[in-house]
């Protein structure tokens, strides 16, 4: 489908499983159970899903998964990664927006202390990756130091400052409730454009306003962020993408009784 001049998609790299506890906050087990079943350890199953917008000239990876060589045994079988192979020459992309820098968002960017997309210039916000270099010590576990080493050495590493066009009709939404500097990505101009939620809005059940993460360090705040942000995409027509939802890439919304809620997923996204 189309964002604006770029044709996007969505490209799987994998699967991975976290507290359902954890991702739904203060919201009851007997609540998010309904739509994410827990496993035996009470874990839910996530999606770690990326987008790819082409115009032809540009090949744009927004986030990269967790990656193959991030982790050990012990951790991989902790959070049960399951690397998917997603068919994408990685030679081939020009760009990677990177949201932040938890190991699930940007881990798959280096591949054995290497830049896994070698020909890429990497985006990030300067506020992220001095958050990573110093990181409270609720975060310290998600930041990688063999991570933002790789990326800043690397001399393809471009850091932003808060909201901008950073390529044409690609533009950064800073959000600071789940993490200091993430960023939101949002893809077109106008009615039809796409927005990349990360954690802001992980899952489709996260639509509700009141649903925040235990791991959100500020979920005063992320709540304000997503009330703007779902008010800003309903009233132009925005698609919301969705990173972690197991079953739904994407959805647009409608207003009911004048609260903002998830329409029907979309198709055409893979």
């Amino acid at each position: 489908m189309k964002a604006g001049r770029y044709r996007v998609r969505a490209v799987e790299t994998g699967r991975m499983r976290l507290d359902g506890g954890a991702m739904f906050g203060t919201v009851p087990r007997v609540l998010w159970e309904k739509t994410n079943p827990p496993d035996a350890l009470n874990r839910i199953d996530l999606a770690l899903r990326t987008l790819l917008a082409e115009d032809g000239e540009r090949r744009i990876l927004v986030d990269a998964g967790i990656g193959g060589s991030v982790f050990g045994p012990k951790e991989t079988e902790m959070y049960s990664v399951r690397n998917a192979a997603t068919g994408l020459d990685p030679a081939t992309v020009t760009d990677v927006v990177l949201t932040h820098l938890h190991f699930d968002h940007a881990g798959g960017a280096v591949t054995d202390g290497r830049l896994t997309f070698p020909n890429a210039r990497h985006w990030l916000q300067r506020r992220n990756l001095e958050n990573a270099k110093a990181p409270n010590d609720r975060e310290k576990a998600s930041y990688l130091g063999r991570t933002w080493q790789v990326l800043e050495a690397s001399g393809r590493l471009a850091l932003v400052d808060g909201a901008a066009e950073i390529l044409p009709e690609v533009f950064t939404i800073p959000s600071e409730g789940h993490t200091a500097g993430m960023q939101l990505v949002r893809v077109g101009q106008g009615p039809g454009s796409l927005v990349y939620c990360a954690d802001l809005i992980p899952l489709v059940s996260h639509v509700r306003v009141p649903y925040t993460m235990g791991y959100d360090i500020h979920p005063g705040l992320l709540i304000e962020e997503k009330r703007r942000l779902l008010d800003e995409a309903e009233r132009e027509g925005w698609l919301l993408f969705f990173e972690h939802d197991p079953g739904v890439a994407a959805c647009r919304l409608s207003r009911e009784k004048g609260r903002v809620m998830a329409a029907a997923g979309v198709e055409g996204l893979s």
